[in-house]
């Protein structure tokens, strides 16, 4: 049973209060949050409770956020803030907030809090010292001798399944730390299971001579593959690369922990320096010589990319971890692009490059986040104005249950090489030499990619070197 974790919020608006309350009250970590509607009342709980996390609004009745660093003893704070309040979270974190986020009136901002709180206050669970197999084999003979095998091993606890439907019903039940999944099954290839099984590492088992489905499996993120014979050596192989499999989810996971924790330890004290590179450069703590000014301004804009940089790498990693929640509403996709479109306009840029819209009258609304397909048409819409010659064209068209929303520009392409590996991490645009010499992240798609498949949705892309590139992606309507 996992350990109930103490948060207190202090706010005095009570339909905030109620907002947080709800989303924190149906989660696989168990949260009580006490309420406070005054420092002073924060003041008195402190006193009596111990807490795991603090989050304090930064105006209340009786005074400010900031009071309660000195009596958040041991205890992290994150600190909310109104829109335009940038430099009140920066002194925030100046006095010790591990994180802040910015309130709205439409309670988006919740997404982002509630993200922030489970990163601070949840322990990754060490694995389990049983683990759990799920085997999905139709051979009768293959069924004994691997299930023979696994209660030799008090390690192993094994569930068996000899169809798709079957494996897929076990999946819903409940979780498993690795599966084996045979190639051939009664209603259908193995390999129409791998995307059922997300997170869960598996193993491929495949008669000889159908190496190529073993190839293909790994292609498709599986561990590792097994060739059965006819004497079932291969069943001496199965613990070793059952231990492979798990041994490599576990290096992928500390992988992940690792880099939220780098990029949490980097964003506090880069949003700090923001903060004061923009008050010298607006002038705050008084003029500036040209030349310092011209400096600051470089600076200013690097740690702005450095910035973004450390937000991206966490916000891919919450994806990548399942601690990213969705607020879904139905939204016109047709206004949402006008409004992006305006925005962009606004921003003056070295070269000239016009932006075209082709959308149809009544296109369907979508059932989204609004915030998060902003986010994907956003990015598109931006590397597509960085790669351009003159002209980009965003699209959207109704196919079928789908709507399909197209970028395209008229830039030196992306070589056929690059596209496959497109969406994965830290991938570039493999654009030709005489192009943008931007370089990016290389996190900008494989977050949208991710985006996309959260709402069910697809993304892809089409370009040939000097043709230009077409991004496209579908959402359910």
């Amino acid at each position: 049973m996992n350990e109930m974790k103490r948060i207190l919020y202090i706010d005095d608006n009570e339909m905030d209060q109620k907002a947080l309350v709800y989303c924190l009250k149906d989660h696989s970590i168990s949260y009580e949050c006490v309420l406070a509607n005054t420092l002073a009342q924060a003041h008195e709980k402190l006193k009596k409770e111990r807490y795991d996390l603090i989050v304090a609004d930064y105006k209340l009745s009786d005074g400010h956020g900031f009071d309660i660093f000195k009596a958040a003893i041991d205890c992290p704070v994150i600190m909310l803030t109104g829109y335009g309040d940038q430099e009140v979270a920066s002194h925030a974190m100046n006095l010790g907030a591990v994180d802040y986020v910015v309130k709205d009136s439409k309670w988006d901002y919740l997404k982002r809090l509630f993200s922030s709180i489970d990163f601070f206050v949840s322990k990754k669970p060490g694995m389990k010292r049983v683990r759990r197999v799920l085997i999905v084999e139709d051979d009768k003979i293959d069924q004994k001798a691997m299930t023979q095998l696994l209660d030799q091993h008090p390690l192993y606890q094994y569930t068996l399944t000899s169809t798709l439907a079957e494996a897929r019903q076990k999946l819903k039940e409940g979780t498993f730390d690795v599966a084996i999944l045979d190639a051939n099954l009664p209603d259908g290839r193995g390999e129409e299971l791998h995307q059922d099984l997300q997170e869960t590492p598996f193993v491929v088992a495949t008669g000889s001579g159908s190496e190529d489905y073993a190839v293909r499996a790994l292609k498709q993120g599986a561990s590792d593959y097994i060739i059965k014979d006819v004497n079932h050596f291969y069943l001496k192989l199965i613990p070793s690369t059952l231990e492979k499999a798990l041994k490599q989810k576990e290096l992928n996971e500390l992988k992940e922990n690792f880099i939220a924790t780098v990029s949490h330890e980097l964003r506090n004290p880069l949003a700090v320096l923001k903060g004061g590179l923009k008050n010298l450069k607006d002038g705050l703590e008084g003029p500036l010589p040209k030349e310092q000014a011209n400096l600051i301004e470089i600076f200013f804009r690097q740690t702005e990319r450095l910035l973004k940089i450390t937000s991206e790498l966490l916000d891919l990693t919450r994806f990548e971890t399942g601690k990213v929640m969705l607020a879904f509403e139905k939204i016109p996709i047709q206004g949402l692009i006008l409004k992006i479109i305006e925005g962009f306009k606004l921003i003056p840029r070295e070269k000239p490059c016009k932006l075209v819209t082709e959308l149809p009258q009544n296109l369907p609304e979508i059932n989204a986040d609004s915030e998060m397909i902003d986010r994907v048409i956003t990015n598109l819409l931006d590397d597509a104005i960085r790669f351009s010659n003159a002209r980009v064209v965003v699209k959207a068209i109704e196919e079928g249950n789908h709507i399909r929303v197209s970028v395209m520009d008229d830039g030196p392409g992306i070589a056929p090489q690059d596209q496959e590996a497109l969406f994965s991490k830290f991938k570039q645009f493999g654009r030709p030499k005489e192009g943008s010499g931007y370089k990016g992240t290389g996190l900008g798609l494989a977050i949208c990619k991710e985006v996309i498949e959260l709402h069910h949705g697809r993304i892809w892309v089409e370009s040939s070197l000097g043709q230009g590139t077409k991004f496209h992606f579908t959402l359910p309507k």
